[in-house]
């Protein structure tokens, strides 16, 4: 094999590796912590101690909603039925509206100085899945309060059933079609330029 083809193969082997971890490798250099004022953050990294608001993925530009533990709108407890606004499809499927409360709340806060949040696509929730972690298969030194085993709603309906839509199961990162019904938690994205 000539030494160009191997130098391609191995680059795109490289390559490859970093979009499967999740754009960084799993090393979370791809992700910056912000302060709910949208300020890049200084702090220690120990959340318990000294939490961030927000993610920026630097390779796409989308910054996500950090969970709490407080009780509060975006504690990682709170599950809701698909539908509702940001939801994606005219389809004759169930809608329901309990995510309006999330977004339009999240949006009147402006949270880390944004107000043009809504749930992601499929595509953008999957592209924050770290396939080289278990349990959940998310870079949990960025994305703290993620339960084990926790499932996330896509803004995407399920094109094979009007019952369904397109979420992302983060115990194994998979992207599975669930039934509208079903209570799932909701991680919110900004995906406009800063």
């Amino acid at each position: 094999m000539p030494l160009f083809v191997s130098v391609r193969l191995l680059l795109a082997l490289i390559v490859g590796s970093l979009v499967l971890a999740g754009c960084d490798g799993g090393t979370g250099v791809g992700f910056s912590r912000l302060n709910s004022d949208g300020s890049d953050y200084t702090g220690s990294g120990d959340y318990a101690s000294a939490p961030w608001a927000c993610v920026r993925d630097n390779a796409t530009g989308l910054v996500w909603e950090v969970k709490t533990e407080d009780g509060g709108i975006h504690d990682k407890s709170n599950t809701y039925r698909w539908g509702g606004k940001t939801a994606l499809g005219n389809d004759p499927g169930p809608r329901f509206n309990d995510w309006d409360e999330l977004v339009e709340d999240t949006n009147s806060a402006a949270l880390c100085s944004y107000s043009d949040w809504g749930v992601p696509t499929r595509i953008e929730l999957s592209s924050i899945v770290a396939k080289d972690r278990s349990d959940p298969t998310i870079d949990t030194d960025y994305f703290p309060n993620t339960p084990s085993s926790s499932t996330f709603w896509s803004s995407s309906p399920y094109p094979y059933d009007y019952g369904n839509a397109w979420d992302v199961g983060f115990s194994t990162g998979s992207v599975n079609g669930g039934h509208r019904s079903n209570f799932v938690g909701v991680r919110l994205v900004r995906r406009g330029k800063p």
